[in-house]
């Protein structure tokens, strides 16, 4: 990831990195029970079965969505920061860069390399930042993503509220 990319990428408020610490310090406290709560999210006892190994991937998931603000962003863009609207095009070439680079514990690779979600669709997975990724091109470029870029930019409209003149 370029460094050069991210100058301009606002910073979370300190709101939201308070409200993130305490999301993730407890999750770190739930930890232990992540691999159950993976196996029953993605209806797949696979990750029961390999426990320490889920454990391990939602201790570096954990770590990697710190590093990535993924909870400020959300709160963030949940409670209205002002910005701009930006018009993104591009189509998921499946390579699971935004996927917490590639560290989410449902994230899959088929023979082929091509990612998938082990819980796409569900209603958890509506409720998370990858539902709706991408969403800015700050994320665009904060997961290094080949496949979507934004083609312009444009100023967010302003709200007119009518005055009512009084009679």
């Amino acid at each position: 990831m370029s460094s050069v990319a991210l100058r301009g990428q606002a910073r979370p408020g300190w709101l939201a990195r308070i409200a993130e610490d305490a999301v993730l310090a407890t999750m770190a406290v739930l930890l232990p029970l992540s691999p159950l709560v993976s196996a029953l999210l993605a209806q797949d006892a696979g990750y029961l079965r390999r426990f320490g190994g889920t454990l391990g991937r939602c201790a570096r998931m954990l770590l990697a969505m710190r590093a990535k603000r993924v909870v400020a962003r959300r709160l963030e863009r949940a409670f209205g920061r002002a910005g701009e609207f930006q018009h993104i095009e591009g189509q998921c070439t499946h390579c699971g860069a935004c996927c917490i680079d590639r560290t989410c514990v449902f994230l899959r690779f088929d023979a082929a390399g091509s990612s998938s979600c082990a819980i796409h669709g569900s209603a958890f997975f509506r409720t998370l930042s990858c539902a709706s990724y991408p969403v800015t091109g700050d994320e665009i470029a904060l997961y290094d993503c080949p496949s979507f870029r934004v083609v312009s930019t444009v100023a967010a409209p302003r709200r007119v509220i009518p005055i009512r003149k009084s009679a």
